[in-house]
């Protein structure tokens, strides 16, 4: 007859085998929404991790606004925003603020890396 430590060994091996790994897809970058209205980018300010990857998804809900498309100029991307629909871009930050704006640069908002 098996010992009581041997049966818990058991159990302990058996349990650890059976249970599905819980992890994190590391390679899905975090989206962020950003809502593009007539008074600008909502929220205007994010705060990220340095070197986290994440992808800002930009929806224009609003007709009459100048932020038609956005522009983050240090990264040299400009993208059209057309309305009700999400555009993304994909990034790294590794420090300080990356600011995105309107094409008009009247409407910002700004990465935060800390």
């Amino acid at each position: 007859m098996p010992s009581i430590r041997s049966l818990a060994f058991t159990l302990v091996i058996l349990s650890a085998v059976a249970a599905p790994a819980i992890t994190q897809d590391q390679s899905k970058p975090r989206q962020i929404a950003i809502e593009v209205g007539a008074d600008g980018f909502k929220p205007s300010s994010v705060d990220v991790k340095p070197n986290e990857p994440i992808e800002l998804v930009f929806t224009r809900k609003a007709e009459k606004t100048c932020a038609t498309e956005v522009s983050v100029p240090s990264l040299k991307i400009k993208k059209p925003l057309p309305l009700n629909e999400p555009v993304s871009i994909a990034l790294t930050p590794e420090k300080d603020e990356i600011t995105f704006a309107c094409g008009m640069n009247m409407l910002k908002g700004k990465l935060v890396v800390k």
